[in-house]
């Protein structure tokens, strides 16, 4: 008989990547295996999967910010340096100084366009449009608006794809507006550059979520012959401890049970009952806590009607629980040798007795601090 509750939750993880590997198993099966098997493999290889992509997004970002800023800021002072100096030739309506400044400029800087408007708003001066080509005539225009130290910032894509940022600032003379002047800088060379981090970033995650996964098909392989090895060798166990297995005498989906003989040095002898956590269970610590936990609690029931466990422990990893042998047939054996069924009176008194023995189970309190130990019996069967 078994103690205890089970529960238990998991979720989809690689599992395009190991059915191959694996084998076609039923989803769910798949899942809660595959977790239970490799969780400390998954926990640890979860955390560096996460600071390697946390890390590489935080280095995108920042050099993606450094690119921009550093474009903006720059043309932010290029604008105002220009506005500055030309304020008093605008001022004079000096066409042939304004031209010179914006000539000055376009020579020291790849700026493809420059426009001085007056107080009006009318163009007065401008660079060679030639250089801009004549689409600039029909942007469109970015959502992305910004403003720098009074400089209004937008950004534009031309119908030849190409991206271009425009300044644009206030020519001021005496806290008087004089003037308008907008700057236009080429911003595509500066997108690819942040195209290129991003495509970076994205190979990183890809491989490295790759690599996560192959670790994690690596580390369940190992953890599957390590398991394989491990049966072989509780395979042919005769012996754990002080008892000597005699024969097997029957088997569940957790655990094997054997006739054993406890045998001590002075010659006193013992037959006991010994269940053995089967051979492929032995490195599944969901399974193992299981059936310790069923050991401990089951160790604590004192009843005639419930078998009394003796002992329990790990021994060359064959986890078991000795409890005293009762020599006759079990009550499945029982009802199909009669092939008639049980009489009446018998079956009573074996629901009473077995009645009794889950009532004193399910209202068992901790010896030491009187709270329910919360026992329910969750496999009562005939054989």
């Amino acid at each position: 008989m078994q103690m205890g509750n089970i529960s238990a939750s998991a979720t989809v993880l690689v599992k395009t990547l190991t059915t191959n590997i694996f084998g076609k198993m039923p989803s769910k099966l798949f899942q809660i295996e595959f977790i239970r098997v490799n969780k400390k493999s998954i926990i640890f290889g979860l955390i560096i999967w996460m600071v390697t992509i946390t890390g590489g997004y935080l280095y995108f970002n920042k050099a993606k910010n450094r690119i921009y800023n550093d474009f903006y800021n720059r043309g932010t002072a290029l604008t105002q340096n220009f506005a500055s100096k030309i304020r008093v030739s605008l001022l004079a309506n000096d066409i042939l100084s304004l031209k010179i400044a914006i000539r000055s400029l376009e020579s020291n800087n790849e700026s493809l366009y420059l426009e001085i408007l007056d107080h009006t708003n009318r163009v007065v001066a401008h660079s060679d449009s030639i250089k801009l080509n004549p689409q600039y005539a029909t942007p469109i225009r970015i959502k992305n608006k910004n403003t720098i130290k009074g400089v209004f910032i937008d950004a534009w894509i031309l119908p030849n794809n190409n991206k271009i940022i425009r300044f644009a600032t206030d020519v001021v003379y005496s806290k008087t507006k004089i003037g308008k002047v907008y700057l236009v800088l080429p911003a595509s060379p500066h997108y690819a550059s942040v195209s290129r981090y991003k495509k970076i970033f994205i190979v990183l995650v890809v491989s490295s979520t790759l690599i996560y996964a192959l670790c994690l098909v690596v580390s369940n392989l190992y953890q599957k012959a390590k398991a394989v090895r491990i049966q072989r060798e509780l395979e042919d166990i005769t012996r754990i401890g002080p008892y000597t297995l005699v024969n097997k005498i029957g088997q569940g989906g957790m655990a094997e049970m054997f006739l054993a003989e406890y045998a001590r040095e002075d010659g006193f002898r013992r037959k006991v009952a010994l269940k053995k956590v089967l051979p492929h269970l032995t490195e599944d610590q969901y399974y193992i806590k299981m059936f310790i936990r069923e050991a401990r609690l089951a160790a604590l029931l004192r009843h005639p009607n419930i078998v009394q466990i003796t002992d329990y422990g790990n021994f060359q990893n064959a986890y078991f629980i000795v409890m005293e042998y009762i020599n006759g047939m079990n009550l499945s054996e029982i009802v199909e040798k009669g092939k008639k069924g049980l009489p009446i009176d018998l079956c009573l008194f074996i629901g009473i007795k077995i009645s009794v023995g889950l009532h004193y189970s399910h209202t068992k309190l901790d010896e030491k601090s009187r709270e329910p130990l919360n026992i329910v019996h969750r496999d009562i069967s005939p054989h």
